[in-house]
Parts: structure tokens; sequence; C-alpha cells
């Protein structure tokens, strides 16, 4: 632990020193990484793995989730102590508490990073951090040069929400967007409270560095079209397989090596959409596993 302290600890400790934010901030900062190892070691001491829960597992990269998600927030967006703390709180909902099945798991873990606020950072701040907070990257406003020509169209700047009035506007502008823009089905998601905080979910996971999220639920309930909608607004084109009825292992090599060139060596920002109905064969898994594992499959270009 005292590794994972001085690896996380002296980042964050760097990023936000004294020189650059205000003491009370640079002295959050400096508590993070106590904070997140107990929040860890509670996690993995009640939320074990069971035939109905196997995925129930918490290890060392949990840690550097959480970290790699408060990295996204540039130094000047964090004003003060508690935004530092509620961007910390968030990571942590968002690494832990969305890992989780149901509604006791999520409220027990909720409870457990409440816990260690208090005891990291005192009772004082547990009163300041009530209701939800949310991070999102999509709000900001399209950068223009002098001569009012449009630089960046989708600055990614990660900012706590204010209101969820503000992401759902931001959203079916999006929405709209797209709609114009693809030739293929259209987008018509009803985006209520619900169905906005998946998209803010989705959102983090796909501008994460070889980030990978798995969406369960019930068929129609609109998983892959907030996928497709959190990919055009990270500014990712959406790559899926045609499945047919001779589609083979071959099949699959050859779009995933339209994938890779796409990916790789063009360099293009690529989700890659994969749905149990397109799963022909057990061994497609095997396939799946190997590109979030390392990246690297074997015998594809052999």
């Amino acid at each position: 632990l005292i590794a994972i302290d001085n690896i996380f600890g002296s980042i964050i400790r760097g990023r936000l020193n004294t020189k650059v934010v205000s003491a009370s901030i640079s002295e959050i900062a400096s508590k993070l990484t106590e904070a997140t190892i107990k929040l860890w070691r509670k996690t993995s001491a009640k939320m074990l793995p069971t035939p109905a829960k196997f995925h129930y597992m918490f290890n060392m990269r949990e840690l550097s989730r959480v970290f790699a998600g408060i990295f996204q927030a540039p130094k000047e967006s964090i004003v003060d102590d508690l935004y530092l703390l509620m961007l910390w709180r968030h990571e942590c909902e968002r690494v832990f508490t969305d890992k989780l099945t149901n509604s006791e798991d999520k409220e027990w873990e909720n409870t457990a990073i409440i816990s260690t606020i208090t005891e990291c950072f005192g009772s004082e701040f547990v009163r300041r951090l009530h209701g939800p907070c949310h991070f999102v990257n999509f709000l900001g406003e399209p950068v223009l040069d002098t001569e009012g020509c449009v630089v960046n169209d989708r600055p990614k700047l990660y900012h706590q929400v204010l209101t969820v009035e503000d992401v759902r506007q931001r959203a079916l502008d999006f929405q709209r967007l797209y709609n114009e823009e693809t030739k293929g089905a259209k987008l018509e998601i009803v985006l209520f409270d619900y169905a906005l905080e998946h998209l803010m979910r989705i959102s983090r996971v796909i501008n994460t560095d070889r980030g990978s999220i798995m969406l369960v639920g019930v068929g129609g309930s609109g998983k892959q079209s907030l996928t497709r909608l959190a990919s055009f607004i990270a500014g990712n084109s959406t790559f899926q397989i045609t499945v047919t009825k001779l589609y083979g292992v071959s099949n699959l090599f050859d779009d995933i090596k339209l994938l890779y060139k796409q990916a790789g060596i063009k360099g293009h920002a690529v989700t890659f959409l994969f749905t149990d109905a397109e799963v022909k064969d057990e061994g497609f898994l095997e396939f799946i596993n190997q590109i979030l594992c390392t990246g690297e499959v074997s015998n594809l270009f052999g």
C-alpha cells in the first residue's frame, strides 16, 4: 500500500500542490490515496463474489480507475476543497457502485463512501456533500478562433453538472446533430433522468483510455442507442459487426482487422459495439476477452 501511495499519491500531490491550488485543496488531495484504499478494503471485504454476482471482484485496478477519473478534471476547474471531494466521490460511485447489481448493495456502497469521507476528512464535509453529483465532459461550447472559425467543436472539459437540464438540453442537441449527419437509423431517445444518468456513465467510460463497459438489461431498453449517442458525443465512430447465417471466426477476424486498421493505423477514435445477439460461437468471447485484456488477438494477422 505504500507503493500505491508512492504512485498515485505522488502524482496527485504534484498535480495539486500549493503552488497551483489553495492549501485546503492540497490538503484534501494529500489524503485521497488513503481514503481510496480504505474504501477499496471495505468494498472487497463486504462485496464478495457469489454464483449470482461472480463479477464482484475488486482489485488494484479499481484504484487506478478512480484516480484516472480525477485526473480528467482540469486543475483550473477545482475551485475549492469541496469540489475536489465531490469529484472523488463521483469517481468512487462510478468505479465501485456502478459495478453492483441491486439497490441494497448500491446503498451499502454509497454509505461506505460517506463513512470513509467522515473518517478521512471530517464530518463537516458530509453535511455539504448532499444529493447526487455528476461530472461530464461534453457541456463545453465550441472553441472559436479570432476569425470566428470553429477550432474544436467538442472540447472535452471534465466539469461538474450543476443541473440535469443542462445535460438534457446538450444531449438533445447532439441527438439532433447525430440524426442530421447519419444516413442510417435515426435516434429517437426519450432522455428522462435515469436515461441521462446512464448516458453520463457510458460517456465517462468511452472517454477513458481503453475503457470498456458491459451493459446489462432487457432488450429494447435503449442500451445500444445510448451507446451510439455517447460515442457520437465523444467524437468516435461506432463499429459493429454484421452477423449473417454463415458468419464464423474467419469473418470475425476480418472485421477485427478492419477495426484495428481504423483505430491503430489511421488513428481514428472508435467505439466497438458488441451485443449478445452477435455471439454466434462461444469462441467469439475468447477473442473479445483478448481485445479487452491485451489488445492482441491470437493469429489475427497470421
